[in-house]
């Protein structure tokens, strides 16, 4: 949940300029290579390490149709989140969202998130998603754009309202999922929706955090790298165990997290010579 707040936010924060100009689908086909290239290079070790196909996880599809909490667990997300994306990109290809969204940016982002809510609460009535433990885009929309908006707001008025807005989302989105029940406390305090409380508060009032220059270099890296430590983690500690039978948990959090950072390094390479190549030929 939390992810995809920090994602929605930095989207608006560095590409909402590029997607209120109608630039959106350039962006996610070059975002969507990042994500699949190791994406199916990691599905497809997987898959060989356990002696099976799924064509739905190669489709990106299969949060859509047979969702497991399982070692595929950080798959869902890459499967939801592009799917996400697909629905941002619909909502910036129609020319009067953009308009609007260019003249008042703040109540733009209000409106589209009450919407998303709306969805959010409507749509189990018609669609119950709870064999798929509810890993769809129509679910994550709302957390996504939640992210987006705690960008545009501009003063602690609204600041303090999205806040609330998030804080009640994340007790309602629990409740839709879990039931309003007896247990529905001590679900909420020890889940996501901790961790998306949390969040909201954070991007409401304290949405940077100043750090020492000798460390801000790594603490960089690490949080450009967050998307793939989360993604591929669990993956990771799956061939690591399958291919070298490491039981020290230590040495394994340890390994995953340097290959997960080589995974992101390589990808940043990747997108470097990339955009040479396109300097070069646009130059000649």
């Amino acid at each position: 949940m939390l992810l995809f707040v920090l994602i929605g936010y930095n989207m608006a924060r560095f590409k909402s300029t590029e997607f209120i100009e109608g630039r959106v689908w350039q962006w996610l086909k070059s975002y969507a290579v990042i994500i699949l290239i190791p994406y199916f290079i990691f599905m497809a070790m997987y898959m060989e390490a356990n002696k099976f196909f799924d064509i739905y996880e190669l489709l990106l599809s299969e949060n859509l149709i047979n969702a497991k909490r399982s070692i595929l667990f950080p798959f869902w997300f890459v499967q939801s989140l592009l799917q996400c994306l697909v629905l941002f990109g619909i909502i910036f290809s129609v020319p009067a969202l953009r308009r609007y969204a260019s003249k008042s940016p703040v109540v733009f982002s209000y409106s589209l998130l009450a919407c998303l809510i709306a969805i959010r609460i409507a749509y189990p009535v018609f669609w119950d998603t709870s064999p798929l433990n509810d890993l769809v885009p129509l679910r994550f929309m709302a957390v996504l754009w939640l992210g987006w908006c705690f960008y545009f707001v501009e003063n602690l008025r609204q600041k303090m309202i999205l806040c609330v807005i998030g804080i009640g989302f994340a007790f309602l989105d629990t409740g839709l999922s879990a039931g309003f029940n007896a247990t529905f406390f001590d679900i909420a305090l020890s889940g996501s929706t901790k961790w998306l409380v949390i969040g909201s508060i954070l991007l409401a009032f304290l949405p940077r955090i100043p750090i020492p220059p000798m460390f801000k270099n790594i603490i960089n890296d690490m949080g450009a790298a967050t998307l793939y430590i989360f993604i591929f983690n669990g993956v990771i500690i799956k061939l690591l165990e399958y291919a070298l039978h490491i039981e020290s948990n230590a040495i394994v959090f340890g390994l995953t997290m340097v290959a997960s950072l080589a995974v992101w390094w390589v990808m940043e390479r990747l997108k470097l010579i990339a955009r040479l190549q396109a300097l070069v030929n646009a130059k000649g």
